[in-house]
């Protein structure tokens, strides 16, 4: 069995540039869903019962939609818990000082934040991986320059390991649910 993961962009990834400048419109828009391991970790960082910060910071949504990739279609459902957005739509983990933002749980912050802007697709028949933006990311961020070349190169560790975490709390989160 081969074990390197094999790593695919899509063309739009390949002709645009992306660096994160501080701004928090991912933050401000973007809608968190965290997995159990992550409310975790989050509830530990902030030293918080698991509960109580379950009942302060999160709400349950379902989930019922489509979504097609490429030339794939998945279809989505079930619950999953968000995190409530404060009065302004704004994630209560965020803060602005002087102009730029800061999570203020940036060590233990949700793997979407992690990803934000980027969506992933796994192959495990292929071990591989596609990466591309996320709609959302693609419509709001302005840290990606679509005039620009590619900083791949640059970024590629730094997404892969948000990817393979990604994979690794599914499997653990799959093979959970059975318990």
């Amino acid at each position: 069995m081969n074990h390197n993961l094999q790593r695919f962009i899509t063309k739009r990834v390949k002709n645009t540039k992306f660096e994160c400048i501080n701004c928090g419109t991912c933050c401000k828009t973007a809608e968190i869903m965290l997995s159990n391991r992550e409310i975790g970790g989050i509830s530990h960082s902030i030293k918080m019962e698991k509960i109580d910060f379950i009942n302060k910071y999160l709400k349950i949504k379902t989930i019922e939609k489509e979504k097609r990739i490429e030339d794939r279609l998945y279809k989505i459902e079930g619950e999953v818990y968000v995190i409530k957005k404060i009065i302004d739509g704004t994630c209560p983990f965020y803060e602005e000082i002087d102009k730029t933002s800061r999570c203020k749980i940036y060590e233990y912050r949700p793997i979407v934040c992690r990803l934000f802007p980027f969506t992933w697709e796994y192959f495990s028949d292929q071990n591989s991986v596609n990466i591309d933006f996320s709609e959302n990311g693609w419509n709001e961020c302005p840290g990606i320059k679509q005039e620009e070349p590619s900083n791949w190169d640059e970024i590629r560790e730094q997404i892969t390991g948000a990817v393979i975490l990604s994979i690794i709390q599914s499997a653990i989160g799959n093979a959970n649910a059975g318990d």
